[in-house]
C-alpha cells in the first residue's frame, strides 16, 4: 500500500480502513496510489457490508488534480464470502470493476446542468468534493458495496432449485384457492 504523503491528512479513526489525500496539496502531477486493507480492516468493512468476509480487496488507482477538483481513477478487485440465496451454503463472489469519479469544487448539492447544454444525468458522474481530505479507501469500500450481487448465487444453483422445485406451477393465489374449497 502506498503510505500517506506530506500533506495528506491523518486517517479517519471513525472508519474501519481509511487513506485519506488533500486535494489541495496534491500538486500538479497525477499519483498512483495502491489501496489493500490488512485483515482487521476486511473484517470490519464485511460487517459493515453484511458479508461473511472479504476474503481479498485490492484498489489500484490514480489520483489526478483538475482545473477544479480531483480525478479518481482505476480498478477494484475482490474476494467475497458470501452465501448462496439458493443452496444456502458458502460461496464465493469475485468482482473486478473500473472506477472512474470525478470531484469538483463547482459541483455541490444544488447544482444542476445549464439549460443550454445537454447533459444525460446517468453519464455524469462529477461529484461534489467534500470539505478537506478525500477518502480514497472510502471510496473503494463504496464501489464494493455497490458491485457486489444483490442475490448471490452459485454457479451450480439451478440444479437445487430443479432437485426441489415443485412439478406444478404455484400461484400467489393457491392458499386462498385452497380455503374457498374447504369453506
Amino acid at each position: 500500500m502506498t503510505e500517506p504523503q506530506d500533506g495528506d491528512a491523518a486517517p479517519d479513526e471513525t472508519l474501519p480502513w481509511s487513506v485519506t489525500v488533500d486535494p489541495d496539496a496534491l500538486g500538479p502531477d497525477e499519483r498512483a496510489v495502491t489501496l489493500q486493507p490488512d485483515a482487521s480492516a476486511r473484517a470490519a468493512i464485511a460487517a459493515r457490508l453484511g458479508v461473511d468476509g472479504v476474503l481479498a480487496l485490492r484498489g489500484d488507482l490514480t489520483v489526478a488534480p483538475t482545473r477544479d477538483g480531483v480525478h479518481v481513477r482505476g480498478a477494484l478487485t475482490a474476494r467475497l464470502a458470501r452465501t448462496c440465496v439458493a443452496s444456502l451454503e458458502p460461496m464465493t463472489e469475485a468482482i473486478e470493476e473500473a472506477i472512474d469519479l470525478a470531484f469538483s469544487k463547482a459541483v455541490d448539492e444544488d447544482w444542476t446542468p445549464p439549460a443550454d447544454e445537454a447533459f444525460d444525468l446517468d453519464d455524469l458522474s462529477v461529484e461534489s468534493l467534500p470539505e478537506g481530505p478525500l477518502d480514497l479507501a472510502e471510496i473503494l469500500v463504496q464501489h464494493l458495496a455497490l458491485s457486489m450481487a444483490a442475490h448471490p448465487r452459485r454457479a451450480d444453483a439451478d440444479a437445487f432449485v430443479d432437485k426441489y422445485a415443485s412439478d406444478h406451477a404455484i400461484s400467489p393465489f393457491a392458499g386462498l384457492k385452497d380455503a374457498i374449497k374447504q369453506s
